[in-house]
């Protein structure tokens, strides 16, 4: 690869890196189900992978798109290793489950001062019920539905994901459907 092009990828990066890593956090955060520790240092990994790989970039999608996916290939990965990892070890009764400990904030969790106390509390638990109907959608639904809620277009969304503008219209279509299944009773019962 030509010196002046390997330099404006890694310029490319740097910014991208400075601009997008709230972004590029929220979605791994969403994705792997609210550990923030764990979402930090996946954030982290994969602007580590994407530098370290720029070189093998082809340019044929736009370095943005290029770098949310790699934050996806990211999260499968450990997603598939937190998998691989449960099936050899023995489950403990005192564990506790998916980060739903009442000290687990987020970036996303900051109050309007301006709401009741009650209309807060409304608002953080129905959070926390979409976070874990998310997390309950199959992996393509969930994939879809997080870079679209990025403000993704369908055809950057496609190129991440390596499939069609179609496949991903479907996909979050069946995703909000899904997700509503799962969540529409509580929903409800708030309205």
């Amino acid at each position: 690869m030509d010196p002046a092009r390997q330099e404006r990828i890694a310029r490319e990066l740097r910014e991208l890196a400075d601009k997008n890593y709230r972004a590029i956090y929220h979605l791994i955060h969403s994705y792997i189900g609210g550990d923030p520790d764990e979402a930090e240092d996946l954030t982290l990994q994969t602007f580590e992978n994407a530098f370290a790989s720029y070189h093998r970039f082809r340019g044929e999608a736009d370095v943005r798109t290029w770098v949310f996916r790699i934050a996806i290939n990211v999260c499968k990965n450990r997603i598939r290793q937190k998998q691989t990892r449960r099936r050899f070890e023995a489950l403990s009764l005192d564990a506790t489950f998916g980060g739903d400990s009442e000290d687990d904030t987020s970036a996303m969790d900051v109050p309007d001062v301006s709401q009741s106390p009650t209309r807060i509390a409304e608002g953080r638990e129905l959070r926390e019920i979409l976070r874990a109907g998310i997390r309950k959608l199959p992996a393509d639904y969930r994939e879809v539905l997080l870079l679209k809620l990025q403000d993704f277009s369908y055809k950057e969304i496609a190129d991440m994901l390596d499939c069609t503008v179609e496949t991903v219209k479907s996909r979050l279509f069946r995703s909000r459907v899904a997700l509503k299944q799962l969540v529409g009773g509580y929903v409800d019962e708030a309205d």
